[in-house]
């Protein structure tokens, strides 16, 4: 390696994590080009005058617009009780059940339940195992298999998914008008990951016009985040509080609608969206993190310590840990810094046994700023051939820079772009690999569309930035 790759990697190891992607883990899965405004002051319900941001928008979307009838569990532990009551239930119908794969199945929807919400991989690993078991013991043409598709997803196991909703398709009783939808919507789901955009905007089409009481304005929210169309997600996002929703599901949407703002740089509009979501559901680990991060940016770090470690205590979850060592990091508390990374590092192999494909983007940012490197470019090449779409590619190039592999960086890079996303890390990450390729025009040229996109993605606070990137 070359001092210059040396130093340039130290730079991409370090500096350049706060720059990375959106990622919305477990609740989600798991998307008009802003063109006005630059510097207004967007006042926003709760807002102070210090809220000032300075990135792109035409929407002026308050949280007021995601409330409603609050039908549902009302907090996080309410919730959490609601699934582990499901559990027993499948537990209990299990032992009595004598082989019956329903009962499984219900299991397994309980334990799904769980980690959607806890994120414990425990519970992914063993609903997987439970819905494999159960698709077994069924009678040919029935069986758990649509759900076992959905449980593959969230494993990122693309081609079992792929293989489960053709079984589902071919089970002798033939598929309703709305599980026909959410099975072509899955397979845009699939498509998306596999970095064909165009493909998931066709499936996601189709499947709306195949069944319009099947909403699949999540999934194009989604697709618009990967393309940084920021003001179209979120008023997809505001658009989905309708009467029926649920606290968590409000909460979701604020969490949602937080994110998009954070990853163009409007932290302050993200720190009101995520106290949204605190209100809308009280409790929850991840918007307790998502309240952190937001006071980080803003310049409260007291704050921000003390909520992220209220997180990573709750929840045990290293992203919230991660954050956490970089927070202390930001202020030269090594110690501190190291212990949280420790911990984290310690779940990070344990979820790497738990589901190994699900794990390894989140192990691979872990190694790049805490860890080896190479480590962390071994994961993140098992993430890309998981699912080798754009945020997959970013992350893989940030580890090619990390080891001085510069024109594998590049090549991804460009990939990623050719496939259709767009994200300021994306473009910061293209400024970084062609400086340290000598070729100072188009580091230029991608820098200013990095800052078009975020007008704040280089400065030193972005790297705080672990959990709302984009």
């Amino acid at each position: 390696m070359t001092a210059t790759h040396q130093q340039a990697s130290a730079m991409t190891a370090s500096g350049a994590r706060g720059r990375r992607f959106a990622a919305f883990p477990h609740a989600a899965v798991l998307l008009l080009a802003p063109v006005a405004v630059v510097g207004a002051a967007v006042m926003l319900e709760g807002t102070t005058a210090e809220f000032r941001e300075i990135a792109p928008t035409n929407v002026d979307i308050r949280p007021s617009v995601l409330s409603g009838p609050m039908l549902g569990p009302a907090d996080y532990s309410a919730m959490i009780k609601d699934a582990e009551r499901r559990i027993a239930l499948g537990e209990e119908r299990v032992s009595r059940g004598q082989g019956e794969w329903l009962w499984a199945e219900t299991l397994a929807a309980g334990l799904l339940a769980r980690f959607d919400l806890a994120a414990d991989y425990a519970d992914l690993a063993r609903a997987q195992q439970i819905l494999a078991d159960a698709q077994a013991l069924a009678p040919r043409g029935s069986g758990p298999s649509l759900r076992r598709a959905s449980s593959a997803m969230k494993a990122h196991d693309l081609a079992l998914a792929e293989r489960q909703l053709a079984v589902f398709m071919g089970q002798a009783v033939p598929p309703s008008r709305s599980d026909r939808g959410e099975v072509m919507a899955m397979r845009g789901d699939i498509a998306f990951y596999r970095g064909d955009q165009a493909l998931a905007d066709q499936l996601y089409r189709r499947a709306g016009e195949n069944d319009p009481a099947g909403d699949q304005s999540w999934r194009q929210a989604v697709l618009a985040l990967s393309r940084a169309e920021y003001d179209h997600a979120i008023m997809s996002f505001a658009q989905m509080a309708g009467p029926r929703a649920t606290p968590f599901t409000r909460a979701r949407l604020a969490l949602r609608i937080g994110a998009s703002e954070s990853a163009r740089g409007n932290w302050g509009r993200a720190l009101v969206f995520y106290k949204a979501a605190d209100g809308f559901f009280p409790g929850y680990w991840l918007t307790r993190a998502h309240l952190a991060e937001a006071h980080a940016l803003n310049g409260d770090m007291a704050g921000a310590l003390s909520l992220m470690t209220e997180a990573a205590e709750l929840s045990d979850a290293p992203e919230a840990m991660d954050a956490l060592a970089m927070m202390y990091r930001s202020r030269g508390e090594r110690t501190q810094s190291r212990a949280w990374a420790e911990r984290a590092g310690a779940i990070w192999q344990q979820r790497m046994q738990q589901a190994p494909d699900a794990a390894a983007a989140h192990a691979a940012e872990h190694e790049l700023v805490f860890g080896s490197p190479e480590r962390a470019m071994a994961l993140a090449r098992r993430n890309l051939d998981a699912r080798p779409y754009g945020e997959a590619r970013l992350l893989y190039a940030n580890t090619l820079m990390a080891v001085g592999e510069i024109e594998t960086a590049r090549a991804e890079l460009a990939a990623a772009e050719r496939g259709g996303w767009r994200s300021a890390p994306l473009y910061a990450a293209m400024a970084d690999v062609e400086a340290m390729a000598g070729d100072a025009e188009a580091a230029a040229k991608a820098r200013e569309q990095a800052l078009a996109i975020n007008p704040r993605i280089f400065t030193p606070e972005a790297r705080l930035a672990w959990l709302g990137h984009g």
